[in-house]
C-alpha cells in the first residue's frame, strides 16, 4: 500500500491553501491575545476562589525534616543570601517514598512563606521588586536525537513542492487542448469599467498513458488471466480448444493457430468511454472519463483471484472498471462547443493499434475502444442523433410508438457503419460542418428537401414544404449529422477503419438513468390508477413519504424506493386491497433492477431468458394498469426512460453484463470536481481546471478512498432478500389467444431458446406457458461482446 505524504493527504483532504494555514496555526499556535486572554481569566478565577492555585508541594506534613530548627534559623538569619537548595539539602529533607525531592528548595521557600516569614527580603541584590531574577542564565537548547516531533509544513511550502513537482513532470495535469477566449469585466483601481479577455484551456491525459497506467495497476496486482509465452507453450492442444470454446471462439485448422488466438483472446482489453455535461461554479464544463470493460476471457473471476492471493478479498469487475478522467474542460452544451474535443479524441484513437507491455508477464495487450455509455443527450451526441424531438432513441423508432412493443421489438440496432451510410445517402449532409453548419438538415428550403428526397430515391406524394419535410424525417429517423468521432468523414480525413472503430458501439440504454426516472415516475403515476380511494390515499401517502419534494433521485435511492414499494404493494396485496397484477408488476420492476446491477459472473443463458421475460411483463403490466397516465402526460411515462428499459436492456444484456454499462461512478465524478472547486479554488477560469484535476486524481489514488457504491448496494440486497421469492415467468393462454402478434414478437426475440423445445426452457399446460429461468440450467454458450455485436442479434 503506498504511503501518502504530507502533500497527497492535502490534496485529499478538500481545504484551500489558505484554510489549511489557518487550520495549522489554529492547531499548532497560540495568538498572544488569546494567551493574554487565558492568562487574565485564570487569574481572576484565583484571585475570587473559584479555581485553586496550583501547588507544587502538597501537603508539608508528607514531608519529614526538623521544621522548628528551619524556621527559627530563618527568623534569626541576618545574611541576606539564601540558597534554598542547599537548605534542603542540609535539613536532608525527604518525602513519604524517603527520597530526597527534586524541588527541595521549593519546599522548603512555600514552607516558610506560610509560616509567616518574609522571603522576599532575602537575595534582594538578585531581584527586581523582589521578585523577577537581574540576571538569568541563557543555555543552549540540548539537542534531543530519536525524537520525532509533528511539525506540519506551511501552504507556501506545500504549494512550492507541488509546483516542482509538475514542472519535474512527477505530477501529472495532463496537456493543454481545445483553447477557448473567456472574456469578463472588471473596475480597475481608477474606477474605470474595463474588459479583460484570457485564454482558457481544456486539459487531456493522452489515453496511452492511461492505458499504460491502468495495464501497469492490473499487471501488479495480479488480476489479468494471461501468462508469459512459456506458459502458453505448456498447454495441450486440447486444453487451448477448450479454452476457446469457453470463450465462444472459432477453432482454427492448426494447433499453432488455436494457441495465437488464445494469446490475443487474453491480452486484449475492451474499453467504454463516457461523458456528460454539467455546470462547476456557474460555468458550463464537459467531462470524459474511459474505462475498461470486465471480460473474463481477460481477468480472473473473484474465486480464482482468492485461490492465487489467499490473503486478499478483492470484487475484480469493480477493480478493473474502475473510471480515469479523461478531458475536462470548459463547454456549453450545444454540438459546436463539444465538438470542439473530438480532434483531440481522434488523435488517440489513431494509437489505439499500438501494443502496450505487462512488465511481469513481458507480453504484449491489445486495447480496443468497444461502447460508449452515457445518459441519452450524451448518447444522441456520440452517435449523431438528433437531440429530443420525435426521434429520441438511437433506435430510430418514433416516440408514439414507444407503447407499440411489436413496432418495438421488431427495430434493429444499427452500428456507426450503418448509420454513416443511412446519412450519406442522400446530398445534403456534404454541408455538414462541425463549426459552420453542424446540422445540414435544418432550414431546409423545399426544393433542397426535394432533391435530398430524389437522391434518397424517396417518391414524393405531396409537394408541400410540411409533407416533404415529414417525408425526409421519417427517413432519417432522427439521424443529423455524422457521429462524434467521425465528424471529420465528410472531407475523407478519417474512416471508422482509420480511427479503429470497427467493434465501436453506443449504447441505447443506461440502467442507471432509465431505473430512476422509470421508478420515480411509477411511484407518483400508480396511486392514480387503484379502484378504492381508500387505498389511493394511503399510496398517495407512500409516494409522499418516499419521495417528498425531492427533484433528483439518486440511482441508489430509487432501487430502495422500488423495493419499498414491492413491499408495501404485497401488504396490501395480502390485507385484499389491490390486485395481484400490481404485485406482478412492482415484482417484475425488482427482477430487472437485480439483473441490472449483477455482477458478470452472474450473467448466463437462464439469466438473459429472464430479463427478456421480465422485461416484456414489466413494459405490458404498465399497459394494463396504468395505460393512460393522469399525473403526467403519456410521452413523460412511456417516453426514452420506459423504452429504454423494456426494449433494450434485455438487448444489451445479451453482449454485455449491464453492471458494466452503469455509469454510477463516472456520474458521482463531477459531484467531486465540483465540491472540490467550491472550496479549494480562487473561481478564476483559468485556474478552476488544474485544481479540480490534481486533487480529483489525488483522491481517486488514496487508499483511504471509501467505495460507498458498494455500501449501498450491500444494503440494498439485504433489504430485496426480506421480500418474497419470486416464480418463473408465466403467460396465460387467454393473454396469449388475445395479442399473437404481441407474443409472436416477444418470441422472436428468445427464437434459440424456443429452439430448443419443448419442456427445456419452457413448458405448457392447458392454461398457461411457463419459461424454466429459476433453476440453474447448464447450456452451451453465450454471446459475449468481444465476439458478437449489437447489430448482429
Amino acid at each position: 500500500m503506498k504511503t501518502l505524504t504530507l502533500k497527497d493527504n492535502f490534496l485529499c483532504s478538500g481545504s484551500s491553501y489558505s484554510q489549511y494555514e489557518r487550520e495549522r496555526k489554529k492547531q499548532y499556535f497560540e495568538t498572544p491575545e488569546s494567551a493574554k486572554k487565558i492568562t487574565e481569566k485564570n487569574s481572576n478565577k484565583i484571585k475570587l476562589g473559584l479555581k485553586k492555585q496550583k501547588s507544587h508541594h502538597g501537603n508539608f506534613e508528607n514531608y519529614n525534616f526538623d521544621k522548628k530548627t528551619f524556621l527559627l534559623e530563618l527568623k534569626e538569619n541576618k545574611c541576606e543570601n539564601v540558597n534554598w537548595t542547599a537548605l534542603g539539602k542540609k535539613y536532608n529533607i525527604t518525602n513519604k517514598s524517603g527520597f530526597f525531592p527534586s524541588n527541595a528548595g521549593q519546599i522548603l521557600k512555600q514552607f516558610a512563606v506560610k509560616n509567616g516569614i518574609q522571603t522576599n527580603k532575602f537575595n534582594s541584590n538578585k531581584t527586581v521588586s523582589g521578585r523577577d531574577i537581574i540576571q538569568r542564565v541563557r543555555r543552549k537548547y540540548l539537542r534531543v536525537r530519536g525524537l520525532s516531533v509533528p511539525h506540519p509544513r506551511p501552504a507556501k511550502k506545500i504549494r512550492e513542492t507541488l509546483n516542482q513537482k509538475i514542472a519535474d513532470g512527477i505530477c501529472n495535469i495532463g496537456v493543454c487542448i481545445a483553447p477557448k477566449v473567456c472574456t469578463v469585466n472588471r473596475i480597475n483601481s481608477t474606477g474605470d469599467l474595463v474588459v479583460t479577455q484570457e485564454e482558457v484551456y481544456g486539459r487531456k491525459f493522452p489515453l496511452q498513458k492511461i492505458r499504460e497506467e491502468s495495464l501497469k495497476e492490473q499487471d501488479e496486482l495480479g488480476v489479468l488471466r494471461s501468462g508469459s509465452n512459456e506458459d502458453y507453450d505448456t498447454l495441450s492442444p486440447e486444453e487451448v480448444i477448450n479454452k476457446l470454446h469457453e470463450y465462444g471462439k472459432p477453432i482454427a485448422v492448426t494447433s499453432a493457430e488455436n494457441l495465437e488466438l488464445l494469446k490475443r483472446t487474453e491480452r486484449t482489453r475492451y474499453w467504454k468511454c463516457w461523458h456528460d455535461h454539467s455546470d462547476i461554479l456557474n460555468h458550463p464544463y464537459v467531462n470524459f472519463m474511459v474505462s475498461c470493460i470486465y471480460d473474463p476471457a481477460v481477468y480472473l473471476s473473484n474465486e480464482e483471484y482468492q485461490l492465487k492471493f489467499p490473503n486478499r478479498k478483492q470484487d475484480i469487475q469493480t477493480i478493473v472498471e474502475k473510471p480515469y478522467l479523461y478531458i475536462l474542460g470548459q463547454s456549453g452544451s450545444s454540438d459546436i462547443d463539444q465538438l470542439t474535443y473530438s480532434d483531440t479524441r481522434v488523435e488517440d484513437l489513431k494509437e489505439m493499434h499500438k501494443c502496450i507491455t505487462a512488465t511481469s508477464m513481458n507480453a504484449p495487450f491489445q486495447d480496443v475502444f468497444r461502447m460508449f455509455s452515457g445518459d441519452n443527450p450524451a448518447r444522441q451526441f456520440e452517435s449523431g442523433q438528433q437531440r429530443g424531438g420525435h426521434y429520441s432513441c438511437l433506435c430510430g423508432v418514433h416516440v408514439e410508438n414507444h407503447q407499440n412493443f411489436e413496432c418495438c421489438f421488431r427495430r434493429y440496432p444499427r452500428s456507426l457503419q450503418q448509420r454513416t451510410e443511412k446519412l450519406r445517402n442522400g446530398v445534403q449532409w456534404k454541408n455538414f460542418h462541425p463549426v459552420t453548419n453542424p446540422n445540414p438538415f435544418s432550414n431546409l428550403r423545399v426544393q433542397q428537401i426535394q432533391d435530398e428526397l430524389d437522391a434518397r430515391r424517396i417518391e414524393i406524394t405531396d409537394t408541400r414544404k410540411a409533407a416533404v419535410l415529414k417525408q425526409l424525417t421519417d427517413e432519417l429517423e432522427g439521424i443529423q449529422r455524422p457521429p462524434a468521432l467521425l465528424c471529420s468523414m465528410s472531407e475523407g480525413q478519417n474512416t471508422i477503419k482509420d480511427l479503429h472503430l470497427e467493434t465501436y458501439e453506443v449504447q441505447m440504454c443506461e440502467p442507471l438513468h432509465d431505473i430512476s426516472n422509470v421508478v420515480a415516475n411509477l411511484i407518483t403515476e400508480l396511486p392514480y390508477h387503484l379502484p378504492e380511494r381508500e387505498i389511493q390515499k394511503e399510496y398517495e401517502e407512500f409516494s409522499k413519504i418516499t419521495i417528498g419534494d425531492k427533484n433528483q433521485i439518486r440511482g441508489s435511492d430509487a432501487r430502495l424506493y422500488a423495493v419499498k414499494l414491492s413491499k408495501f404493494t404485497q401488504t396490501k396485496y395480502e390485507e385484499g386491497k389491490v390486485d395481484i397484477n400490481i404485485v406482478n408488476l412492482c415484482n417484475s420492476l425488482i427482477e430487472i433492477i437485480s439483473i441490472a446491477y449483477s455482477k458478470a459472473d452472474a450473467r448466463n443463458a437462464r439469466q438473459i431468458l429472464r430479463m427478456y421475460n421480465q422485461s416484456f411483463i414489466f413494459g405490458q403490466l404498465c399497459k394494463s394498469v396504468i395505460g393512460n397516465p393522469v399525473k403526467m402526460t403519456s410521452r413523460k411515462f412511456y417516453g426514452t426512460h420506459f423504452h429504454s428499459l423494456v426494449t433494450h436492456a434485455p438487448e444489451a444484456y445479451r453482449l454485455f453484463c449491464l453492471k458494466s454499462i452503469l455509469t454510477e461512478n463516472e456520474e458521482r465524478s463531477f459531484g467531486s470536481l465540483r465540491s472540490i472547486s467550491k472550496n479549494t479554488s480562487d473561481r478564476k477560469p483559468c485556474h478552476i481546471i488544474q485544481n479540480a484535476i490534481i486533487r480529483y486524481n489525488a483522491q481517486q489514488h488514496s487508499s483511504e478512498k471509501q467505495n460507498s457504491f458498494l455500501q449501498q448496494d450491500s444494503f440494498i440486497s439485504k433489504q430485496s432478500k426480506l421480500l418474497p421469492p419470486r416464480g418463473p415467468s408465466v403467460f396465460q393462454k387467454s393473454f396469449i389467444c388475445s395479442r399473437t402478434g404481441l407474443f409472436q414478437s416477444h418470441l422472436e426475440r428468445i427464437a434459440d431458446y424456443m429452439m430448443l423445445g419443448e419442456n427445456f426452457w419452457w413448458s405448457q399446460d392447458e392454461t398457461s406457458v411457463t419459461f424454466h429461468e429459476v433453476h440453474s440450467i447448464q447450456f452451451t454458450l453465450i454471446q459475449r461482446y468481444s465476439t458478437s455485436a449489437m447489430s448482429q442479434l
